[in-house]
C-alpha cells in the first residue's frame, strides 16, 4: 500500500475554516516596506518629538504664583496668563533665567527658550500688575523649568 505524502494528508484533514486562521503570505519583494515603515516611525520620533513644551496651571500663593514648565533642550515655551480683570497694564521681568533667554509676549505672558545644549533645571520670574482706581495690584509668577 503506497504511503500518503504528509502535506497532502494535512490538506485532506484541514477544513476551509482552518485556512482562514492562517495569515496570508507576504511577498518577499514587499517585506522591505514593512521594515522601512518601522524605521521611519522610529527615526521620526527621535528627530521630531511630539511635545516640546508643557506648562502647568499657576498655583496661587497669596500675591505669588508658582508655575512648572517642562521643555526640550533648545526649545521655546510660552507662558500666557489670563487675568481676571481685562485691564492689564504692566508686565515686568523680575529674575532672568540662568540657562536660557526670556522675552515678553505682550502684557500677558513671556516666551522662554532654553540654552542650545542645556539640560537640567532653570527658573525665572515675572510680575503682572493691574491698575485699578489709581493703585497697582501685582502678582509675581515664579516659573520652575525642567529642560530635557
Amino acid at each position: 500500500m503506497p504511503r500518503a505524502d504528509p502535506a497532502s494528508r494535512r490538506q485532506q484533514e484541514s477544513t476551509p475554516g482552518d485556512r482562514k486562521l492562517n495569515p496570508p503570505e507576504i511577498p518577499s519583494n514587499a517585506r522591505w516596506l514593512f521594515g522601512a515603515g518601522a524605521l521611519a516611525l522610529l527615526v521620526g520620533t527621535q528627530f521630531f518629538p511630539q511635545a516640546t513644551c508643557k506648562v502647568d496651571q499657576p498655583v496661587a500663593r497669596g500675591n505669588d504664583a508658582i508655575i512648572n514648565m517642562t521643555i526640550r533642550s533648545a526649545g521655546a515655551c510660552t507662558v500666557v496668563i489670563r487675568p481676571r480683570a481685562p485691564a492689564v497694564s504692566i508686565l515686568e521681568l523680575q529674575t532672568p533665567p540662568k540657562n536660557g533667554a526670556l522675552r515678553r509676549r505682550g502684557n500677558t505672558g513671556v516666551i522662554y527658550r532654553s540654552g542650545r545644549n542645556f539640560k537640567g533645571r532653570d527658573s525665572f520670574s515675572f510680575s503682572i500688575a493691574k491698575r485699578a482706581s489709581g493703585h497697582s495690584d501685582a502678582t509675581t509668577y515664579h516659573v520652575n523649568v525642567n529642560v530635557l
